[in-house]
């Protein structure tokens, strides 16, 4: 039998009677509740469907059960009297059409969703009647090929995950042309996740991309239809493994491994064992950079490696399918212990900071006119930065403030850096003559380290 299924809810057609109570003789004790009704699929009324009346969604206890006939209808009593979950299921339902799975009432009406279940109170002696539709299941099919090579891969494990309750919902296998037909999908949203077991080659994946689940692409499968071209395709594995350390000997635990993208996307991870390994499974042939971080309220700085303190300046690692590359971090209390970012690695060195600041804080083009600077209240940079960090910039006359801005970076990149005109600067471009000297002082602060400073002389022409 089919096991229950999650996922986001999707609403049936159910009409809950006004519980009626049922004439009994004088003196009799009545424990027990009686539910009756019709259960319809999508053509019509379904035989065989298993309808249950119990004490919880799972592992509770059932207070009574029926098999509806030939017309979809059902009655049987429920002892004791009380509150109860129920339960259509349609696994075996006849006639099978596009198969039916198990539908839950609701205090809305019914849902697939069985975190969508609500109670129904069943007084002693009453009779409750409950008619639902149960919505059909759907078919999705695609194909499963390599990454790199784009030949179809065999044998790869095909599961539908409900994205509510992370509810198994069904599997298949891709055939030796690397396509599958997966049957029997409830109509509500999956993750379709594809697992290569035969084949240790390559690494798992969501339909849509990516190593979690958040980075999947949900689907709905259509009531007796085919969804196709719900394809993957797998890049091949590789491992970043080894033992986590601290300074000083002995190590914390637990940490977290995790691999990271070019643009910061988890695309693994794994925590350290009682050993203080771990194994991170990672796809082959792209940069990658790893992350190594304590437990929530831990002392212990996040780093990345080799043994940095920022992304942005960490070491990118490539690995060979079927390659393992070995790190050691060694966890420290103070991120100051670190490698500084532009202290060798591939981040960019100090100098390299100074030099792009210098080349950039002299301002050019028309823009840079009195005028026009007087005009805008300001001259707007196109400043490029070399790595994550702070930049600010600051005119000066003599001593005198002319204009500052300041912008901050995620990463390297490019932004727009305005500096504003402060109320003295104005004063002393509009009683400028034909030009005036100002010196520009630059200053790029990375994450946790000092500030590069660099100063330049300019001067501005009506």
């Amino acid at each position: 039998m089919r096991s229950v299924l999650g996922g986001v809810g999707l609403v049936g057609v159910v009409a809950l009677s006004v519980a009626v109570p049922i004439a009994t003789p004088a003196n009799a004790v009545v424990t027990s509740a009686t539910i009756h009704g019709t259960v319809d699929g999508v053509s019509g009324p379904l035989q065989d469907v298993l309808v249950s009346a119990v004490t919880a969604t799972s592992g509770g206890t059932t207070g009574g059960s029926a098999y509806t006939d030939a017309s979809g209808g059902y009655s049987f009593t429920v002892t004791p009297a009380g509150d109860y979950y129920i339960a259509f299921n349609g696994s075996l339902a006849v006639p099978g059409g596009p198969g039916y799975s198990t539908l839950w009432f609701t205090s809305t009406g019914g849902s697939l969703d069985v975190d969508q279940a609500a109670a129904v109170s069943l007084a002693e002696g009453s009779s409750v009647e409950e008619d639902v539709t149960i919505p059909g299941d759907g078919t999705l099919t695609g194909t499963v090929t390599d990454a790199t090579t784009d030949q179809p891969i065999s044998s790869v494990d095909v599961q539908a995950l409900g994205v509510s309750s992370k509810a198994f919902l069904g599997s298949t296998f891709t055939a030796a042309d690397g396509t599958y037909t997966l049957t029997h999908v409830p109509p509500v949203a999956v993750k379709i996740w594809f697992e290569s077991n035969d084949n240790k080659h390559f690494i798992y994946q969501y339909y849509g991309g990516g190593l979690l689940a958040s980075e999947g692409t949900s689907v709905t499968a259509t009531t007796n239809a085919t969804t196709g071209n719900i394809n993957g395709s797998l890049l091949a594995l590789a491992h970043v493994a080894g033992q986590v350390g601290q300074a000083g000997g002995g190590a914390p635990h637990p940490v977290t491994a995790s691999a990271l993208d070019s643009t910061g996307n988890v695309v693994g991870v794994a925590t350290t064992n009682s050993a203080y390994d771990y194994t991170v499974p990672v796809p082959a042939g792209v940069p990658l950079l790893v992350k190594f971080a304590s437990s929530s309220g831990s002392t212990y700085a996040t780093q990345y490696f080799d043994n940095r303190p920022s992304l942005s300046c960490a070491d990118k690692i490539t690995l060979s399918d079927l390659g393992t590359k070995i790190i050691d971090p060694v966890m420290t209390t103070s991120a100051a212990k670190l490698t500084p970012c532009g202290s060798g690695g591939t981040g960019p060195s100090a100098a390299q900071i100074k030099t792009s600041l210098g080349k950039q804080l002299v301002p050019t083009g028309k823009k840079a006119a009195i005028s026009r600077v007087l005009s805008n209240g300001g001259y707007r940079y196109a400043f490029t930065a070399l790595e994550a960090g702070k930049v600010s910039i600051t005119w000066q006359d003599l001593k005198k403030i002319v204009a500052t801005g300041k912008v901050t970076f995620t990463a390297k990149g490019s932004k727009p850096l305005a500096v504003s005109l402060t109320k003295k600067g104005k004063q002393i471009l509009k009683n400028a003559g034909s030009s005036v000297k100002l010196t520009a002082k630059g200053s790029f602060t990375p994450p946790s380290q000092p500030a590069v400073t660099v100063t330049k002389s300019f001067t501005l022409h009506h």
